[in-house]
């Protein structure tokens, strides 16, 4: 049925490829399109499309500015370590004109929504609500305690103490006046949530799903002092004379004049990650001898939070890595032979659900690229047609080998 069906798809594909670029199309290559034409309303959408000269002009002008990597991120993969690939071979050396790299992008999408669709089994009750995926919001909490929601607030100003300023810019938080009382706030995303903050110099702090940050509404003093948990992404402002220094509740601590990084240090993660993109950061630790310094493209991993015999091990990363280490700011999961385990709890801090396991946990690894804008369904359709089954009870997830 695999075979048959990925041949099917091959097939399909070129003759889109025909139609796109203007090739002949024979009597018994009709009446296969003609079945694949009517077999889904997708399909016909699509086929009208490239009938469709602006359409396909639109298409080939967009897929113009782009290079193959960025077509190739266009589509929705995933492969299971103990399930043949779904897409083999699926984007080869592209030698096709413009108009035919659109169609590999459509094609592939198509592949992959029919086979979730026909050849594997259907999900257990994860339709019985719609679970949307995480948006813009967090909450900030003030210096007097009480605490503003920052959800549907696109623009706005709010009211503080000390002559500061808060508004709320496009989505992102900024600070605007100076006060010379060392006063504090703080932002919260719970699950479900990402949020932007413009520090009060002027840096970046993106954060995560499930995170927080605690800063001072004017830098006093020598240093710029922060602290965080969960995950957050910074772009810091340069400061010689007064060095960026971030606090993580799990006993890091980084120190940065200005430089570009993304540090992971939730609890339920086994290790604190720190990935340094560019400048240059500094850690120390609690523990003797732990200290370490990075350089663009390393990542420092801090194994035992808290044990006094703890270091910090360093590892170059490749472009592909970085680009893992930053997929959730860009929209995106990216997976590398993760175990389900692993990606079930971004699952959980993105979606804002529990997941629990049955008697059989699926044991295999999983490698490939989801949007995060992906209603919660959607993404468990790709990991069914990888044989997981889910239950869903409310906002409970019970994850099973199928």
């Amino acid at each position: 049925m695999m075979e048959r069906t990925e041949h099917q798809f091959q097939q399909i594909l070129e003759l889109l490829k025909k139609r796109a670029t203007g090739g002949t199309i024979t009597s018994e290559e009709l009446t296969i399109l003609n079945n694949w034409l009517h077999s889904n309303q997708y399909n016909e959408e699509l086929w009208n499309n490239l009938s469709s000269s602006s359409w396909m002009e639109h298409e080939i002008k967009t897929y113009a500015r782009v290079d193959q990597e960025s077509v190739r991120k266009k589509i929705v993969i995933l492969r299971s370590s103990r399930v043949k690939p779904r897409i083999r071979r699926l984007l080869p050396q592209i030698s096709w004109s413009i108009a035919a790299a659109v169609l590999v992008a459509i094609g592939a999408f198509w592949w992959f929504n029919y086979n979730s669709r026909h050849n594997e089994p259907t999900l257990v009750n994860v339709q019985q609500e719609k679970i949307l995926p995480g948006m813009n919001g967090a909450l900030l909490t003030l210096a007097d305690g009480s605490s503003i929601s920052l959800d549907s607030i696109k623009n706005g100003t709010i009211t503080t103490s000390g002559g500061v300023t808060a508004k709320v810019n496009n989505g992102t938080l900024q600070y605007i006046g100076h006060t010379n009382e060392l006063t504090f706030n703080k932002v919260s995303t719970p699950k479900g949530r990402q949020f932007t903050v413009q520090l009060p110099d002027g840096s970046l702090a993106l954060l995560n799903s499930a995170s927080s940050i605690r800063y001072p509404m004017t830098f006093i003093g020598s240093i710029r002092d922060i602290e965080i948990t969960g995950e957050v992404y910074f772009d810091v402002k340069q400061n010689a004379k007064q060095p960026f220094i971030v606090n993580t509740d799990r006993g890091l601590r980084i120190e940065v004049l200005g430089t570009k990084f993304n540090i992971n240090s939730y609890n339920n993660e086994p290790v604190i990650k720190t990935t340094l993109i560019d400048g240059k950061v500094r850690l120390t630790t609690g523990a003797q001898n732990s200290n370490a310094t990075l350089l663009p493209g390393q990542q420092a991993q801090y194994n035992q939070p808290g044990d006094a015999g703890a270091k910090i091990s360093i590892q170059q990363l490749d472009q592909p890595g970085l680009d893992r280490v930053l997929a959730w700011k860009n929209g995106l999961f990216i997976f590398n032979n993760d175990k389900l385990p692993d990606i079930m709890r971004q699952l959980e801090r993105w979606y804002d659900i529990s997941v629990i396991y049955g008697q059989h946990i699926p044991v295999r690894t999983f490698s490939g690229k989801i949007y995060r804008d992906v209603p919660l369904s959607e993404l468990l359709d790709i990991f069914q047609g990888m044989g997981v089954k889910f239950a869903l009870d409310g906002r409970t997830l019970t994850v099973e080998e199928e």
